[in-house]
């Protein structure tokens, strides 16, 4: 399985389940937070993304980047440096096909698997 969050600022009351969960024995938290908080003082990760002409201007206004250029046809090609890679990949997913991460390719890799599972979980045929 995978980790999920959850913002309890949004909640309003909680319930209990007769479901169970087991945590992995190799999960420390530690770990999670460094890839799942973005922290660009201590960057892990350095990433190029492409916002497409219609979502660059929102990509320079709301896009936590370091360093944006303007591509010739209006594109903003951002760099971005962070700890939190699983913050990151959510963000990413958040633009759909406005946003093509450009380097690096591992990233690139999971962006994809992660929007491939979202497509299975509801019901798409991906």
């Amino acid at each position: 399985g995978r980790v999920v969050t959850l913002r309890t600022d949004r909640m309003r009351t909680v319930t209990g389940c007769s479901s169970e969960y087991e945590i992995p024995a190799d999960f420390e938290v530690a770990t999670f937070l460094a890839e799942a908080v973005p922290m660009p003082e201590s960057p892990r990760m350095t990433a190029r993304i492409r916002f497409d002409h219609d979502a660059s201007r929102w990509a320079r206004e709301f896009f936590p980047a370091t360093e944006i250029e303007e591509d010739e046809d209006g594109a903003a090609i951002a760099t971005v440096r962070t700890s939190g890679r699983f913050w990151l990949e959510s963000e990413l997913l958040l633009w759909g096909g406005r946003a093509t991460v450009l380097e690096p390719e591992e990233l690139r890799r999971s962006v994809a698997d992660r929007a491939r599972e979202t497509l299975a979980q509801y019901g798409g045929d991906g």
